[in-house]
Order: C-alpha cells, then structure tokens, then sequence
C-alpha cells in the first residue's frame, strides 16, 4: 500500500511540475506570437503606393514586375523590386539606377532597412 500512495504522490507532483514548466513556455509563445503579428502585419495600401510610386518616379524605370516586403523586425521592412528599366541604359548606368532606388527608398521612408533591386529588360509582348 505504501508503494501505490508513493506513486500517486509522485504523480501528483509530477503533474504539477509539468503544469508549472509549461505554463512559462505558453506564455512566451503567446508574447511571441503578439510580436510576430504586429511585425509581420502587410503594409498599408497608402504605404505600398508610396514605394511603387517612388519605383515608378525613377528615371529609367518603365515598370514594376514585382514588389515583395518582408518584415525582419519591428518597424524594419526589407523590400526586394523586379523592375523593368530602360532598355538604352548601359552597365554603369543600371548600377547607378540600383544604388540611387536602394539609397533613396532608405532616406524616404526610416522603416526601410534594405532595398535590392533587380534590374530587368523591358518586357515587350
């Protein structure tokens, strides 16, 4: 009889081990999933228009194929452009077009952490 109480008090304890281990852990992955969802929330539609609008503002930008944003922290956006450009401008112009749109999108908007702009052909149908 003593061994069976001993396991039930065991038991007991164990339990309540394992309740007040993962009770912290809950509570972390809840806090972390708050910060998750106010980093990873999608731009606002007045903001997304800033940057196609400054992308499309660019000399020797013709379009915009693709813009994505990805959030790597609070307040820090990472946005990577697939842009269609000029077909006339040469290699040293394209590399001053990219560092001008990576350079100028950082000074335009403080949330910008990175730009990379990748430098397309006009498509022509």
């Amino acid at each position: 009889m003593p061994d069976d109480s001993m396991r039930t008090v065991l038991v007991a304890l164990g339990s309540g081990l394992g309740v007040a281990l993962a009770w912290p852990l809950t509570s972390a992955a809840h806090r972390d999933r708050e910060v998750d969802d106010s980093v990873t929330q999608p731009l606002g539609p007045a903001e997304e228009e800033r940057i196609r609008a400054f992308l499309l503002g660019y000399p020797g930008v013709t379009a915009i194929r693709e813009v994505f944003v990805t959030f790597v922290g609070p307040g820090r956006a990472w946005v990577i452009a697939r842009l269609d450009i000029d077909d006339d401008l040469r290699g040293g112009q394209v590399q001053s077009l990219v560092s001008g749109i990576e350079s100028g999108m950082k000074r335009e908007s403080e949330g910008v952490y990175r730009v990379d702009v990748v430098p397309m052909a006009e498509h022509k149908p």
